[in-house]
C-alpha cells in the first residue's frame, strides 16, 4: 500500500527523562502520554532527546566517509558469521532482510531464497527482471556492539578518528535508549520489583549501532511506485532509534488501515519503533511496528528522470540506526502486572537467543554453517 496522508506519526517531548529525571511529575505525565501514543502503532518521533545536533551531523559525515573507503579497507573489520558477535563490516549481498511471512516458508524454500539473493547483482537485476524489491539488502553496513566483547573497529590508519567518534555516538544513543526504556517501563505501571526485572534483562551486551549505506539503484520505471529498498518487517529489538539523511524513504505502517506513513527526516527529532521483544515484555501494550524503506525521491520525480533504457535513478541513502534489546539468555515474558491486566500472557515465553536464531537463519546464508565458530 502507498503511504497515507490521513494517519500521522505522533511526537513526544522526552526532555523530562533526558534532563530532569523520571521521578518528576512531568516524567510521569510523559510516560503516560508515551504509553497512549505507542499503543496505537508502536512508533513516534522523539524531541528533547539530548542528542546534540552537531553530533548527528558528524555521525552522517562519518558514515559517508566510512562507506567511501575502498572495499579492501572496509574488510579490515569484517562481520563474522553467526549471531555472536554482531560487529564489523557487512558487504552488499551478505544479508537478507527478514520479511513478514517468512516463517510460513519451509527450510528448502528458505535456502532457495537465500541462493537467489546471493546471486542478485543490484541495479541490472532490478532492470532486467522487473524486481520490485531486491531479494537481499542493496546496502552495506557497519555494526558496533557494546558489551562483554569489544566491538571490532577499523584501525585509525584506515579511517582516522573512526573508533573514537563512533564510540561517542554509540554512548550518547545508548544513554538515550535507557531513558526511553525508563519511560516504557513506567507506562506499563509495574511494581518496583517488576521494573527492576525489565531493566535488568536489558543490561549487558544488548545494544547495537548500525551505520547503513543503501547503494544507488536503477529501477524499472514501470514498478517504481511499488519498489522498496527494504521490505516490510518488524525488528527483533526491544525498540529501535533511527536517523536518516535527506533522501528519506522510511515508512511506518498504520495497523488500523494497513497503509504506510512516510517518515520525514528531521534534524530535531529521532524516530522510534517498537520491536518484537518489547511487544512481548509489555504483553502487547506496545505493538511491534511494521516498517519498510521505499524510494520517495524517485516517486516525486519519476516523469523527469526516466532514462532511455526505461529506468529511473534512485540516489544513495544513509541512515544511523540504534537497537536496544535483551540479553541472550534472558527469559522474555511480561511481568505479572500486565498479565493480570490482560487476563494472561499473550505470547509464549522465549529467550532472545532462541528467537533471534530463527530470524538469523533467514538473514545470513552461512549462519548455520559457521555461527558456532564465534561462540
Amino acid at each position: 500500500m502507498a503511504a497515507t496522508k490521513t494517519a500521522h506519526i505522533p511526537v513526544i517531548d522526552l526532555s523530562s527523562f533526558t534532563t530532569k529525571g523520571a521521578d518528576s511529575a512531568a516524567g510521569r505525565q510523559t510516560a503516560k502520554e508515551a504509553a497512549e501514543k505507542f499503543s496505537n502503532n508502536g512508533c513516534l518521533a522523539i524531541t528533547g532527546d539530548g542528542v546534540p545536533p552537531e553530533l548527528l551531523v558528524e555521525a552522517f559525515d562519518l558514515t559517508r566517509r566510512l562507506f567511501d573507503l575502498p572495499q579492501e579497507d572496509k574488510m579490515k573489520a569484517p562481520h563474522p558469521a553467526g549471531m555472536v558477535p554482531r560487529r564489523g563490516y557487512s558487504a552488499p549481498g551478505k544479508e537478507r532482510a527478514f520479511q513478514n511471512g517468512d516463517h510460513d516458508h519451509s527450510d528448502a524454500q528458505r535456502q532457495e531464497m537465500l541462493r537467489m539473493t546471493q546471486n542478485w547483482k543490484g541495479s541490472s537485476g532490478a532492470v532486467k527482471n522487473k524486481i520490485k524489491t531486491p531479494p537481499r539488502d542493496n546496502a552495506d553496513a557497519f555494526l558496533l556492539t557494546y558489551g562483554r566483547k569489544v566491538t571490532k573497529s577499523l584501525p585509525d590508519s584506515t579511517l582516522p578518528g573512526f573508533c573514537a567518534r563512533s564510540t561517542e555516538i554509540f554512548n550518547k544513543l545508548r544513554a538515550l535508549s535507557f531513558a526511553v526504556l525508563e519511560a516504557f517501563i513506567m507506562g506499563m505501571k509495574p511494581t518496583e520489583k517488576e521494573s527492576e526485572m525489565v531493566t535488568r534483562v536489558h543490561e549487558g551486551p544488548v545494544c547495537q549501532l548500525r551505520l547503513l549505506h543503501y547503494l544507488p539503484l536503477d529501477v524499472d520505471h514501470r514498478v517504481v511506485e511499488e519498489a522498496k529498498r527494504l521490505p516490510a518487517h518488524t525488528d527483533w529489538s526491544s525498540f529501535t532509534l533511527s536517523f536518516q539523511d535527506a533522501t528519506g524513504g522510511r515508512e511506518f505502517q498504520d495497523r488500523h488501515s494497513g497503509s504506510f506513513m512516510l517518515v520525514i527526516p528531521r534534524s530535531d527529532a529521532v524516530y522510534l519503533n517498537v520491536g518484537d521483544m518489547m511487544e512481548r515484555i509489555s504483553n502487547g501494550l506496545y505493538p511491534g511496528c511494521t516498517h519498510r524503506v521505499v524510494l520517495p525521491k524517485v516517486r516525486a520525480s519519476v516523469d523527469a528522470t526516466v532514462n532511455e533504457n526505461g529506468t529511473v535513478k534512485a540516489p544513495a541513502r544513509y541512515s544511523v540506526i540504534f537497537f536496544l534489546t535483551v540479553s541472550d539468555e534472558a527469559i522474555v515474558k511480561p511481568p505479572s502486572s500486565p498479565m493480570k491486566r490482560d487476563g494472561g500472557a499473550k505470547y509464549d515465553s522465549t529467550t532472545y537467543k532462541a528467537y533471534a536464531e530463527q530470524r538469523m537463519k533467514w538473514q545470513y546464508e552461512d549462519y548455520e554453517q559457521k555461527g558456532k565458530e564465534n561462540d
